[in-house]
């Protein structure tokens, strides 16, 4: 511009510099004016006939929006719609921004596009394909395409949301999820597009990034998906995910040519963690069955004609379990077939799957699974069914597993397969049938005859189930030999799996002729019959399970018979049991108790009752010719836990009778306490009272024994007492054990009547009053009993009278007195006698012979038939009518040897006892 030169010898005034100004600032004030006139008439002149006119010549789709700024530099845009006809509601934006510059516009290019508040609405129903659509070679090539994504420069995408309507996410209202785009050109010729997405799913960033390359035939695209929950996608398809953590992480390409399209994953992981509802965990990694481990893929063939259906081929590929023992399985064959055409859209699917299955013996056989699944896809009503039946089989025409310790061996099993749903819910139908099957592992072999297995699931937006129902018939289960066997078993389990309860499994063992055999003991258990229901967790319980034992055999004799009873409740079992013995056909025995985890509480009761003499060898052969009757009752209770055991029980006599050719105990009665189980011991002043004994000759009342037993082998009597000869007679403490080989004791006799004594003890037939006491030490073993000189005598001050007729005795017994004239003496004597005092010793002979000696001091109560001749030399028997003499006092020495054996008959209760 012009700007004239001031003289210098010009003086300056103001009104001349105004002017001056003016002339200066004039036309850049036009030029300005220009431009603002044109910067500010522009927005209108787009708005009014260039977007007009751009809508006319758009196919398909409608924009509108409103330019609010215009600039060699850059367009913006307020709110824009963008109607398209494959979406019943409209693309919405809040800003767009394009920047450019005029050299970019004059190569046909633009620096960048933002895009501010995109609202992209997702159609309930995917759109189907217009049958008007233009020839395909009407479209866009694959070249244009990709020139055209180059030529955008920078895309942005920001504060954007995808809105998924209330169908999709089953719910009374949509949802959002939000998302951000930036795309951009590359300077690598490789991949000169490049784009990242980024989805904000439940707080969760899950980005997708993706590489466009362009070939002379085809575009490629690689895209990289990092590890990423399909939780997060919970909300936008709630039915097809499951409810565990679990996560995915791709990468991979996808190829596009103008007649097919090829996806190529270099790298899919995926895992899940079901920990919750069982300590369980997967990592399965898919792989290529020829490729490394490096470079493995798996290859996909997508292929489309215009009237035909999608074909969809894979190459064979590898899935490999890491974390389980399970064997690799190769799918060598699958290929898909979906025709959208039709209606419903038909699915055809063909597959061949392998994996090897280790055998006993044999090596290595693999399993093969071939066949079709077929179905239907209805777009309108949502509804959907896949069903197949594969085909099963292996080399040897039976699967045979082994491993651990396991051997399985059963044929090729029938199966079926049956998946159906709609929008809001599914459902699966499995089944599986198999022949004779046989497992074995050490010490126990199962077979079955048939197994079913059916298992069916279900999910809608309230419930999600799955129940699996197994179902198996005998012959039988045989476990280490001379143990648990049975002839013909039956097993029914159902699993139920829900999102509130988590798994849940019932069933029913069944088992018939079953017979169990004691290793260590004479005892075997046969015709068992057990119905077992079981439940995990342990809930409430209708169900009974029960046990019967009908016959227990101990040394190949019948014993006894049981039936057992229990039922679950919540986290407890109640227990119920009976016991019938024929040997003792009166006794009835129960058990109850309750079961809670590790712990349980137990009680027995056990009540016999006779009312006729029991013999007593029905029980064991050495109690031959015994007898019992009377009332026996036992209690018991007991606490188990995962520390031991702990318990008590009493056993109660009462009315007992005991029988035996030697012994016969009446009235006995008492009870005896154990408070420690499973210790067998007792604490002190255990008591047992018996009201009337007799031993041989012996008669004994009201004996009473105060014990303990400190072991199974040692018992321990306190004392023990007896009425015997109108007094008393007791023991000292005595320890009874199989270690002693001799026993010592004493038997303190107190004010015993005199008479009775020498009558009980076989002297002869007396009568009288007086009393003697004393104590009568004694030792006895397995086989004999011996008396070490006893001594009884009657108390100081205290006579008494004696008539006792001992005639055959003292003539059996009295070789030591001297002359028979003496024995007449006595014997006559001792039939009518008062004596002041009287001593008695027993003692034991070598020959099993007890001796007893009896000294008197007194008179005869009446004349004796003897006088005194001196040419006799001593007293002769006078003729019976003539009196005899009366003796003022005679001090009479007698000694008995009588045989023990007659006595007591201890013997053969030894012998028995032994």
């Amino acid at each position: 511009m012009f700007f004239p030169r001031i003289p210098r010898h010009i003086v300056f005034r103001p009104a001349s510099a105004l002017s001056l100004f003016w002339r200066i600032a004039r036309p850049m004030v036009i030029c300005f004016g220009i431009a603002a006139m044109g910067y500010m008439a522009l927005p209108p002149v787009v708005n009014r006939w260039i977007l007009p006119e751009i809508n006319t010549r758009l196919t398909g789709v409608r924009i509108d929006t409103r330019v609010t700024h215009l600039s060699p530099f850059e367009i913006r845009m307020a709110e824009t719609q963008v109607h398209l006809d494959l979406l019943p509601d409209p693309v919405t934006l809040t800003g767009v921004r394009i920047r450019f510059s005029p050299r970019s516009l004059t190569n046909g290019r633009v620096r960048g596009i933002t895009l501010t508040g995109l609202r992209v609405p997702v159609p309930k129903t995917l759109p189907q394909p217009s049958p008007s659509a233009s020839h395909p070679s009407a479209a866009p090539s694959l070249a244009e395409l990709a020139q055209t994504l180059t030529r955008l420069g920078t895309l942005q995408v920001t504060e954007s949301c995808l809105c998924l309507p209330a169908a999709w996410t089953h719910g009374k209202t949509g949802h959002q999820i939000p998302f951000s785009l930036t795309a951009a050109p590359t300077e690598a010729d490789t991949t000169p597009y490049h784009a990242e997405l980024t989805l904000h799913l439940r707080s969760a960033a899950c980005r997708l990034t993706a590489a466009l390359d362009q070939t002379p035939d085809a575009l490629r695209l690689w895209f990289e998906l990092p590890e990423t929950s399909p939780l997060m996608f919970a909300d936008m398809m709630p039915e097809l995910l499951p409810y565990l953590p679990a996560g995915i992480t791709a990468e991979g390409s996808l190829t596009l040519s103008p007649d097919t399209m090829t996806l190529t994953a270099a790298h899919i992981r995926a895992w899940a963690d079901v920990s919750a509802p069982a300590p369980l965990a997967a990592r399965i990694r898919v792989s290529h069955r020829e490729a490394t481990a490096e470079n493995s893929q798996i290859e996909l063939d997508i292929t489309h004609e215009k009237g035909q259906a999608w074909q969809l081929t894979a190459a064979p590929f590898t899935l490999g379990f890491t974390d389980f023992a399970i064997p690799p399985v190769d799918c060598e064959q699958f290929t898909c077939s979906v025709a959208p055409d039709t209606r419903p859209i038909t699915v055809d699917m063909a597959y061949q799957l392998r994996s090897p299955l280790p055998g006993p013996r044999d090596g290595i056989s693999r399993l093969t699974a071939t066949g079709t699944i077929r179905g239907s896809i209805d777009p309108a009503s949502g509804d959907w069914q896949l069903s197949s039946r594969p085909n099963l089989s292996a080399g040897t025409g039976h699967i045979h597993l082994s491993g651990g310790g396991y051997d399985l061996s059963t044929p090729c099993p029938d199966c079926r397969i049956t998946v159906r749903g709609n929008r809001d819910s599914a459902a699966i139908d499995a089944r599986l049938k198999t022949g004779p099957v046989k497992m074995s592992s050490p010490g126990v072999t199962v077979s079955a005859t048939s197994t079913d297995i059916r298992m069916t699931g279900s999910k809608n937006p309230d419930l999600a189930a799955l129940d699996v129902t197994a179902a198996t018939t005998g012959p039988g289960l045989v476990t280490a030999p001379g143990s648990v066997s049975f002839a013909d078993i039956r097993l029914k389990t159902q699993m139920t799996v829900k999102p509130e309860t988590g798994i849940c499994l019932t069933g029913v063992f069944t088992g018939d002729k079953g017979t169990l055999c004691a290793e260590d003991l004479p005892l075997k258990l046969s015709g068992i019959t057990a119905r077992l229901p079981f439940a995990w967790p342990v809930r409430k319980s209708a169900d009974l399970g029960t046990i019967a034992l009908p016959d227990i055999r101990f040394q190949g004799k019948s014993v006894a018979s049981a039936a057992i009873g229990y039922r679950l409740i919540d986290d407890n079992a109640t227990l119920s049991a009976t016991l019938q013995t024929p040997l003792i056909p009166a006794l009835t025995a129960s058990v109850t108790g309750v079961v809670t985890g590790p712990s349980a509480a137990l009680s027995a009761t056990i009540d016999w009752t006779t009312s006729a003499p029991f013999d007593l060898s029905q029980l064991h052969p050495a109690l031959t010719n015994m007898t019992w009757e009377g009332g026996i009752h036992t209690s018991a209770s007991a606490q188990l836990s995962p520390d031991g055991v702990t318990g008590t029980a009493t056993c109660t006599l009462d009315a007992g009778r005991f029988t035996s050719p030697q012994v016969t105990a009446a009235g006995i009665s008492g009870a005896i306490t154990f408070p420690e189980l499973p210790e067998p011991f007792t604490l002190p002043d255990q008591q047992i009272q018996v009201s009337e004994i007799t031993a041989g000759r012996l008669h004994l009342k009201q004996g009473s024994v105060c014990f303990c037993l400190e072991s199974p082998t040692s018992l321990f009597i306190e004392r023990a007492a007896v009425k015997w000869c109108g007094g008393t007679v007791e023991t000292a403490a005595l320890r009874l054990d199989p270690a002693i080989v001799k026993y010592a004791s004493t038997l303190y006799c107190d004010r015993l009547n005199l008479s009775e004594l020498l009558g009980q003890l076989g002297v002869g037939d007396a009568q009288g009053k007086g009393t003697v006491s004393g104590k009568i030490p004694f030792r006895f073993t397995k086989t004999q009993i011996r008396f070490d000189d006893g001594f009884l005598y009657s108390s100081p001050g205290e006579g008494g009278t004696l008539r006792m007729n001992a005639s055959e005795t003292l003539r059996l017994g009295g070789g030591d007195m001297a002359g028979v004239s003496q024995i007449d003496l006595a014997t006559e004597a001792l039939k009518q006698y008062d004596y002041k005092w009287v001593k008695l010793r027993i003692h034991s002979e070598a020959d099993d012979r007890l001796r007893v000696k009896l000294q008197f001091d007194g008179k005869p109560a009446t004349p004796l038939p003897f006088v005194f001749k001196p040419e006799a030399g001593g007293f002769v028997r006078v003729p019976s009518g003539n009196s005899g003499s009366v003796f003022q006092g005679i001090s009479l020495d007698i000694n008995f040897r009588l045989p023990l054996e007659e006595i007591l008959h201890y013997q053969g209760l030894m012998k028995t006892l032994e």
